[in-house]
């Protein structure tokens, strides 16, 4: 049995591993590359991003002592790449070897509200980051022990889904710091107009999407799910989640079984709690406005997904 187990972990290992690893940005091979450290991150940065990368650190340094507290975990030092040659408004934390990169460019739209880019950034990704060494723990790390970072990639990959990963990161970055998405409007607008047009949706449908039909993306149905269960339960009731799910990632419905036995809730009970308190909610709000009356000069035609053209 223990053979079999060990050939299966090998196998799915070597299978995935070509397709977890993210690409951010390819750099010119005549940027030259510097170094800065403090005792919990090391920046490797372009030579014209010093200003940027000195910010970043000092950042950070002032999250780990809060995100370990809220995570229950002791903070382990991480490298950190900066990228300033890439039009990539984005940034990943990844596996093999363990590291974040960012792209230094700032998106161009209402995207990140009023927050700084780089401050987005540090609440956001450094989120991820405690979420993963949280979830090295149980079975997760002794996979990890035998194939490395890869395999510690496949465990949490079976043992959570992604609107969790992304969700409670959205969360993060809105309870430490001033903006957010979650405190945007247009964040959560398109889960707004699904609820208030078609009601809620089954849990398959939100977690996996549709071809048929459109459904938001992790960041918007995660960060529902995740405030719910805090505002309802506890701040800290997804650290013990990610412990118990991470930790017997084998387990068939571990994830469900986790919140469970955290919350009382199944997962299909945290669904439907979660959208019909923000369901609720939104119909209470449009209750009491009152329409501007229009005068249309075409006629509308109204999409698939209930959108409006003239």
């Amino acid at each position: 049995m223990f053979r079999f187990f060990l050939f299966s972990s090998f196998l799915v290992v070597f299978v995935t591993s070509q397709k977890i690893q993210p690409v951010l940005s390819q750099d010119e091979p005549s940027v030259e590359w510097f170094i800065i450290e403090s005792p919990t991150f090391r920046v490797i940065y372009p030579q014209d991003c010093a200003f940027q990368a000195n910010k970043v650190i000092r950042l950070l340094e002032k999250t780990v002592q809060p995100y370990a507290e809220n995570y229950r975990q002791q903070p382990r030092p991480i490298t950190l790449i900066l990228h300033n040659q890439s039009l990539i408004s984005n940034a990943y934390v990844a596996l093999g070897p363990r590291r974040s990169e960012w792209g230094l460019t700032a998106p161009q739209t209402s995207f990140a509200g009023s927050t700084d880019w780089l401050t987005l950034l540090g609440f956001h990704e450094y989120s991820h980051v405690m979420q993963l060494d949280k979830s090295r723990t149980g079975l997760s790390k002794a996979l990890w022990g035998l194939t490395g970072d890869y395999g510690l990639s496949v465990a949490n990959a079976l043992a959570l889904p992604p609107w969790f990963w992304e969700g409670d990161a959205v969360g993060m970055e809105t309870q430490f710091t001033q903006g957010g998405r979650g405190r945007l409007p247009e964040f959560h607008m398109p889960y707004r107009a699904l609820l208030l047009s078609r009601g809620i949706p089954n849990y398959e449908e939100s977690s996996l999407g549709s071809f048929k039909t459109y459904y938001p993306d992790p960041y918007r149905y995660g960060y529902l799910m995740t405030s719910y269960l805090k505002r309802s339960r506890d701040k800290q009731v997804w650290t013990g989640i990610i412990s118990r799910a991470a930790g017997w990632w084998i387990k068939p419905f571990t994830f469900s079984s986790s919140i469970k036995k955290a919350s009382g809730l199944s997962l299909y009970d945290l669904h439907q709690a979660a959208l019909l308190e923000t369901n609720s909610a939104w119909r209470k709000a449009l209750s009491g406005l009152e329409e501007t009356p229009c005068t249309y000069l075409t006629s509308p035609v109204f999409d698939e997904i209930g959108r409006a053209h003239v």
